[in-house]
């Protein structure tokens, strides 16, 4: 029952965030702050942002006014690019 609610909340946000993911996405959805993907990553916070603004790094989301983290998957990804990982 708790599960279910849980459920329709989660659906109930997407549609009013435009329906972007599935439920079942949203929560394997995991967001960094700056300071881990610079821990990740090893590069400055500051070159991250620049790195992002020129097309270079995946592009921070913003949650808040104030608050903007990246999508894990998408840090890996550009990571395993740069390493030649992809296949």
């Amino acid at each position: 029952m708790i599960e279910e609610a849980k459920k329709q909340q989660s659906t109930i946000f997407l549609q009013a965030a435009g329906g972007a993911y599935s439920a079942d996405t949203l929560s394997r959805l995991r967001v960094m702050r700056a300071k881990q993907v610079h821990e990740l990553t090893k590069i400055s916070i500051p070159h991250i942002y620049k790195l992002a603004r020129d097309g270079g790094f995946p592009k921070p989301r913003k949650l808040t006014a104030n608050t903007s983290v990246w999508l894990e998957s998408e840090v890996l990804e550009w990571m395993n690019e740069r390493l030649g990982l992809n296949g």
